[in-house]
């Protein structure tokens, strides 16, 4: 069983490689990235507020306090996706990324 992914690769339903980054025991401290995670989508979705909740900014506090180090620090975007998709994270990148991700 497989599930297409774009005109250009399949891959298999239950890809190993997937599941070793996107599982939740890839690494130690993942459950409280997750639990941050939470906690920044629900603001998110409080649209319009221009202020959080005491509860919810010690929420947040807690959730990045229990953070490991590894996970408080920037991670760089890695230059050889930076040279092929550009910066995704701040700007649109050059050119039609369909030329660059899928070769005929």
């Amino acid at each position: 069983k497989s599930i297409q992914l774009t005109d250009c690769a399949v891959a298999d339903e239950s890809d190993p490689c997937a599941e070793d980054v996107c599982g939740p025991n890839h690494l130690p401290g993942y459950e409280h990235v997750e639990e941050l995670s939470k906690i920044l989508v629900d603001i998110a979705l409080e649209e319009g507020k221009l202020a959080i909740s005491s509860f919810t900014r010690q929420s947040l506090i807690a959730a990045w306090n229990k953070l490991h180090l590894h996970d408080r620090s920037i991670q760089q975007f890695d230059s050889l996706y930076a040279a092929r998709w550009g910066n995704t994270l701040f700007g649109q990148t050059n050119g039609d990324p369909s030329e660059s991700s899928c070769k005929s």
